[in-house]
């Protein structure tokens, strides 16, 4: 998963990519208390396990969306210091942000089937986290991509291409207002951290206009 990348940005990127879970779990978790107490938070004192859970999950969305932040910032350094890294050609193909319905779906379904159980929230919930670790062990020992819907909340797609030099498949992050320029065309792009023949994830440098 992100070969190329640091070990924190791979983890904060992972976490990121659970937003909508997260943000879809505390949907449910209030409608389900306003459908049974006709308020819309819970705002009493009294400390039930939905409670807990509210929190819980409360507390994992804010801090995915602060592993976005980070995502955010190194992908906006890496392209401060393009000058200072070695630029390549690549060759843009047509597909880009693949596998995020397959994700989603991976992720949602199951919440929807565990954490919307009125009586065993917390099961719900240690089921939702297993599920995670488990994907969070696939993917770190996989060279597959990991999709990620979130980035888009900042403006980022994820591209393949071709590194021209190497003949090899790269993930490429790109604003996501150039996409439909960079398809089926080449650009320059740099690598993550130092190039070697793992290197599998790069950002389009940006202000570089598509060679067709």
């Amino acid at each position: 998963m992100l070969v190329g990348s640091t070990k924190k940005f791979r983890i904060s990127y992972y976490l990121s990519s659970f937003i909508p879970s997260y943000m879809f779990s505390l949907i449910i978790l209030l409608v389900q208390h306003y459908e049974t107490t006709s308020n819309f938070l819970p705002l009493t004192l009294k400390l039930t396990s939905k409670k807990v859970v509210f929190i819980l999950i409360l507390i994992l969305f804010i801090l995915s969306c602060l592993s976005l932040c980070y995502v955010k910032v190194v992908l906006k350094n890496i392209s401060n210091n393009s000058s200072s890294r070695g630029i390549r050609q690549g060759y843009i193909t047509r597909n880009y942000n693949v596998g995020m319905r397959e994700f989603l779906l991976s992720v949602l379904i199951p919440i929807m089937t565990t954490i919307s159980v009125q009586d065993s929230p917390i099961t719900g919930l240690i089921s939702m986290l297993f599920l995670q670790i488990i994907l969070y062990l696939f993917y770190s020992n996989s060279s597959e991509y990991l999709p990620n819907v979130s980035i888009q909340l900042i403006s980022y797609s994820v591209l393949i291409a071709i590194d021209t030099k190497d003949n090899r498949e790269v993930y490429i992050f790109s604003k996501t207002e150039k996409v439909s320029d960079l398809v089926n065309g080449n650009t320059e792009f740099v690598y993550f951290g130092n190039i070697n023949k793992n290197s599998q994830i790069g950002l389009i440098i940006e202000g570089e206009e598509n060679e067709n």
